[in-house]
């Protein structure tokens, strides 16, 4: 059953698209657009019940979301959704804050008081008796928002009652999203739209929070957006949204075609398993995911990402035939360098494997 089919699940829809004089942010018309949309697309494709769906749009003060807010994080004992469209800002310290029309811009000691910090959202979150918490934001610098609900000192109160947590943002901590000049849509949230509506002929019969974020890794930094960031808990990403409209059965899978050819032996008995040797890499492609997951949010700013397991366990092979095609694939957008231990280790050079940039220019920005 899809997630917002629940009688308990509640979606707040938030956009802020314009704003008062002396604001100094720019409008961007594509804001309401995208949220009544997302709105009805959510009702007639996702199961969602109308009454249980809140939508805000261009509130005059941060007070007005955030009550808003609170009231429907109280309702919510199943799921609950957040989705944030506008201008994303950062305060003095390096916090988050979500536009609201009277958002002073130009006066980061003043965004206290006239846009939403994201901690206010937080904190809403995890005073709800919501079983699943999913929050997705689609602004400037909304990496900042990723950690399971955004702050490591939650987490033994995130696992203690959220048995799946979420957060899926548009953009890393310090990169601008997009609203393209002239379209209908931003940038991120059109994607989102057209995913729901049209679904994924290369997904998954259904589309889960961790499928639809693959797609949108794949599709958006081709078009030259930035690349989308999450982090989860629990069962967060096996939330089903929808049943995938284009899924087609018959459809050959995205994992290579093994040889057909009976003189290759697919066990490399002690040797772990190489790149190239990914078609034949079984069973770990519930670690892979989580891996690549895991990695996306650590790539937002997070540190270093170690994976530890007691000899012969499969690391090497997991990072080698699991990880690395699923980075070469699209999955995660990344330079990749492959070291290992050898004899000459100052003489060793890095194998270079692939790279991306993303490109913004000619975009209307987020932030």
């Amino acid at each position: 059953m899809a997630a917002l089919n629940d009688a308990g699940a509640r979606v707040v829809l938030i956009g802020t698209g314009r704003h008062s004089a002396d604001s100094e942010l720019e409008s961007v018309p594509a804001v309401e657009r995208s949220v009544r949309d997302l709105g009805e697309v959510l009702v007639e494709r996702c199961g969602l019940a109308r009454e249980r769906l809140r939508v805000i749009i261009d509130a005059a003060t941060p007070a007005e979301i955030g009550t808003a807010l609170a009231e429907e994080a109280e309702q919510a004992t199943s799921v609950l959704l957040v989705y944030y469209v506008g201008h994303g800002l950062v305060g003095l310290g390096g916090e988050l804050y979500l536009a609201a029309q009277s958002t002073a811009a130009r006066r980061p000691a003043r965004l206290a008081y006239t846009a939403l910090a994201y901690h206010a959202v937080r904190g809403s979150l995890l005073d709800s008796r919501a079983t699943s918490v999913v929050v997705v934001l689609d602004c400037c610098y909304s990496g900042r928002a990723l950690g399971v609900l955004g702050s490591i000192q939650d987490e033994a109160i995130i696992m203690a009652r959220v048995h799946g947590a979420f957060v899926l943002t548009s953009a890393a901590s310090d990169e601008l999203a997009l609203a393209p000049e002239g379209d209908t849509y931003t940038a991120f949230t059109g994607e989102f739209l057209k995913l729901l509506r049209d679904g994924d002929p290369d997904g998954p019969p259904q589309m889960t929070l961790q499928s639809i974020y693959d797609y949108l890794v794949r599709v958006l930094p081709a078009r030259g957006g930035p690349r989308p960031r999450c982090t989860t808990s629990g069962w967060g990403r096996e939330l089903i949204l929808s049943a995938n409209p284009a899924y087609q059965p018959a459809r050959p899978t995205l994992r290579p075609q093994l040889p057909s050819s009976g003189n290759v032996c697919p066990y490399p008995g002690l040797v772990a398993y190489k790149p190239e040797q990914a078609p034949w890499f079984f069973g770990r492609d519930r670690l892979t995911t989580d891996l690549t997951a895991r990695l996306a949010g650590r790539l937002a700013g997070g540190g270093p990402l170690v994976v530890v397991a007691p000899s012969g366990a499969g690391k090497s092979s997991l990072l080698q035939a699991g990880l690395i095609p699923a980075l070469t694939r699209g999955e995660l957008t990344a330079r990749i360098w492959s070291l290992a231990p050898r004899a000459d280790e100052a003489g060793a050079a890095p194998a270079h494997r692939a790279c991306h940039a993303d490109r913004t220019s000619g975009q209307r920005r987020l932030g």
